[in-house]
């Protein structure tokens, strides 16, 4: 944490707002009157949607000073949301592309609101890169790659292993297993059912299709029974759809 005080000095910070409401703003509120002054940065608690009190915090914390941290566990409170968007808002006017740089998110692994800051931060990235640059990182680490139905798979890089995650129909059909960079590092695939629920970890897309795959098919034919389960998935056609109805 003295790193990162440090760090936020060296652009210029000199005070923190923090976006949170209840526990999330109370414990922070705490250490920072009890251990305030101890090489941190002064903080201050903006836990109210009234516009009054908003609008003076706002003007009492210019962009280009403050380090704004939003605190929600769950990444979806409707209230630190709002005031996160008023404030990148507000940030934006004067920082411009700079925005992201003023805001920490503390949330809980895969909310939402870690979403929102990793798009931020590759958005960040790639503001430093010129056109042929990013060009090469998108050969390289794209953000993205479309399944057989057409469907873009965020790729997350969070992990050991690049992974996407997709419902096993959308690809029926495919027989040779996704890959990124000049490696050609194998995609670790979430295979989701239906209902987007986890079904299968691979990174051996042709292997699954020759050896999981008939389990997983007897399985899910009796949960959903309107959805294709062909015995060969890699002759199928891929699909977003529920199977038609046979005429009478």
């Amino acid at each position: 944490f003295y790193e990162l005080a440090e760090a936020v000095r060296g652009e210029g910070m000199t005070r923190v707002l923090l976006l949170g409401m209840g526990g999330s703003s109370l414990a922070p509120a705490m250490f920072a009157r009890t251990f305030g002054g101890d090489g941190g940065l002064p903080l201050e608690v903006a836990d109210t949607t009234c516009p009054d009190a908003v609008l003076r915090l706002a003007e009492g914390h210019p962009p280009e000073e403050t380090l704004y941290v939003v605190a929600t566990k769950s990444g979806g409170t409707v209230e630190t949301i709002s005031l996160l968007k008023f404030f990148w808002a507000r940030a934006a006017e004067t920082l411009g592309d700079r925005t992201g740089s003023h805001f920490v998110a503390v949330t809980d692994p895969g909310s939402r609101l870690e979403d929102l800051a990793r798009l931020e931060m590759l958005a960040i990235l790639r503001g430093m890169l010129d056109w042929e640059q990013g060009q090469v990182l998108d050969k390289l680490a794209p953000a993205e790659i479309h399944a057989p139905t057409g469907t873009r798979l965020p790729v997350d890089y969070s992990g050991e292993q690049p992974k996407i995650s997709v419902r096993l129909q959308e690809m029926f059909g495919m027989t040779q297993h996704p890959t990124v960079g000049p490696d050609r590092l194998a995609l670790l695939i979430e295979l989701l059912s239906p209902a987007r629920r986890p079904v299968q970890m691979t990174a051996d897309l042709p292997g699954f299709w020759a050896t999981s795959y008939a389990d997983v098919r007897k399985d899910m034919r009796g949960r959903y029974p309107r959805h294709p389960w062909p015995e060969d998935p890699t002759q199928a056609d891929p699909t977003r759809r529920v199977k038609r109805k046979s005429g009478k």
